[in-house]
């Protein structure tokens, strides 16, 4: 037994010389992190004036054929397309009374010199 038992020390004693070795030969790695530069934010040419998406919500007695007046077009802006469908500017209206007899919501994609927008129109 007593020979296991030194046989057991020396086994540990060696792996535990090792693994000091090893940490004391590992090469150190520095990392240099630039500062950070005070310059100045970047400038955003425009604030949006509007939210990206606008829900209206509207009551099931409205007649299809109003629905194309519950979307508010800022100066600019057209409908693109109707519930992922392009649209002629022209038939808008014939759009979304369409999607609105076959679907409890329209979602409307309006697009402007300030980018685009989504307007869902929702039925209760």
């Amino acid at each position: 037994m007593a020979h296991v038992m030194l046989l057991f020390r020396s086994l540990a004693l060696g792996l535990l010389a090792a693994a000091v070795t090893l940490l004391a030969s590992r090469p150190s790695t520095v990392i240099v992190m630039p500062a950070p530069s005070a310059a100045a934010p970047p400038v955003v040419e425009h604030e949006p004036t509007v939210p990206d998406i606008t829900i209206v919500d509207f009551a099931h007695t409205l007649d299809p054929r109003e629905l194309p007046s519950l979307v508010r077009l800022e100066q600019g802006e057209r409908v693109v397309a109707v519930s992922d469908r392009s649209c002629d500017s022209l038939a808008t209206s014939e759009c979304v009374a369409a999607a609105a007899r076959a679907s409890d919501y329209v979602d409307v994609d309006v697009r402007g010199p300030r980018g685009g927008r989504r307007v869902v129109l929702l039925r209760h």
